[in-house]
């Protein structure tokens, strides 16, 4: 199981990687979960316009699981998009960006509506600004969508799914589709997800994930540019 980020974006991030994302073919999405930008809890901006805003003057941090994550490039195609002045602070786990975000240790970070983000959010240990997507979730419905905050078009999504190896036996391959299927159709499957606040078993939008690959480009090259730059003042 694994979503576009280790099975597309890391691969064509990371020149370490050994595999690449035509390796493998999608069997079947399981579910989808929307994203939500939140903050630190004693950030003392309420509103996004507001974090844009301070950030030109005052620059913000923001974490994410390192570069060709999808969070990194949800992020940067905030900035391109905003003018958000943030300095990218990679990680190598989930639960240290949030305990960090928790205990003010870095400003920003978009994270899946799912797991204790609701709770988090609820019980203020992090500041959410928008979700992703055309719609509110039900689990927060005092957080608004990026459309109404006035930046359309930002339906990022984050899909876990079922891949095999791309030469996989097309009859192997029908076979799990089917038991798939049914495994997602099943009350225990609908329960576990719905109980951790999934916004339901949707795949994502194939055009934010065009774009996240444009995205992908655009950050690489920065990347990339200010490696050289160091190099030569070194």
């Amino acid at each position: 199981m694994a979503t576009i980020g280790e099975t597309t974006l890391t691969p064509m991030a990371l020149a370490v990687a050994r595999y690449k994302g035509e390796d493998f073919r999608l069997v079947a999405p399981l579910s989808r979960s929307q994203l939500i930008l939140v903050a630190r809890p004693n950030i003392s901006l309420r509103a996004l316009d507001q974090v844009i805003t301070q950030s030109k003057s005052q620059p913000l941090t923001y974490a994410s699981l390192g570069l060709g994550s999808i969070y990194h490039l949800v992020m940067e195609d905030l900035k391109n998009r905003t003018g958000l002045n943030a300095t990218h602070v990679p990680y190598k786990g989930g639960a240290q960006i949030v305990t960090d975000l928790a205990g003010d240790h870095v400003d920003i970070a978009f994270l899946p509506l799912a797991g204790n983000t609701v709770a988090m959010v609820e019980q203020g240990k992090l500041k959410a600004f928008a979700v992703t997507g055309k719609t509110r979730n039900p689990s927060l419905p005092n957080v608004p969508t990026f459309d109404e905050v006035k930046v359309t078009g930002f339906d990022y999504s984050i899909w876990p799914g079922v891949f095999v190896p791309r030469d996989t036996p097309e009859s192997q391959v029908q076979r799990l589709q089917v038991i798939l299927s049914g495994i997602k159709a099943s009350p225990e499957f609908r329960k576990v997800h719905h109980g951790k606040r999934r916004d339901g078993l949707r795949t994502a939008q194939p055009a934010a994930d065009g774009r996240l690959l444009c995205v992908r480009d655009q950050a690489l090259s920065r990347h990339r540019a200010g490696n050289q730059a160091g190099s030569e003042v070194s």
